[in-house]
């Protein structure tokens, strides 16, 4: 896995649903190659997760 430079990524997510264990998120993420630099990609996500009974992540779906 990379790990993105501190200041080159942005991201917002929030719920729009959830069913007992199950949340669906979408939102954004930006990336920028420098800090104070242009946005060069941007990519609109939907995230499916699914949590154990101690609201732990035990499946994730991108």
């Amino acid at each position: 896995m990379t790990v993105d430079a501190p200041g080159t990524y942005e991201a917002e997510y929030s719920p729009v649903a959830v069913d007992g264990d199950t949340v669906v998120a979408t939102g954004t993420s930006r990336y920028r190659e420098r800090p104070d630099g242009p946005v060069v990609r941007t990519y609109d996500n939907c995230f499916v997760m699914r949590f154990d009974s101690e609201s732990r992540c035990r499946e994730f779906t991108e």
